[in-house]
């Protein structure tokens, strides 16, 4: 059980990280609010494609659903490791935005 959840976290950390990097070349020259409009819900279609996969799964490899749920934790991050055009454009322009308080 330990090591199919390990093996998930690791087969989801890599898989996902490499998606959201080539996303990201994909759609790095166009203006980033428009790339941040594509290229999000694509990835999050994907990452939910591949958990419901895993749930329909989950017997096969002795794993329950909040153990594969769990694993889906460690995606965001790698979303924004992989995203790194996207994120730079929005660190850069962040500071141009005035909040009011």
């Amino acid at each position: 059980m330990y090591i199919a959840r390990f093996i998930l976290a690791i087969g989801l950390s890599v898989s996902t990280l490499g998606i959201s990097f080539i996303l990201d070349r994909l759609f790095h020259r166009i203006p980033y609010h428009v790339q941040f409009f594509l290229q999000i819900p694509i990835i999050i279609i994907i990452i939910d494609n591949m958990r419901l996969y895993f749930l329909a799964h989950a017997p096969q490899y002795n794993l329950t659903e909040a153990e594969i749920n769990g694993s889906f934790f460690f995606v965001a991050p790698m979303v924004s490791i992989g995203s790194a055009t996207l994120f730079a454009e929005i660190r850069r322009t962040l500071p141009l935005i005035k909040l009011p308080f």
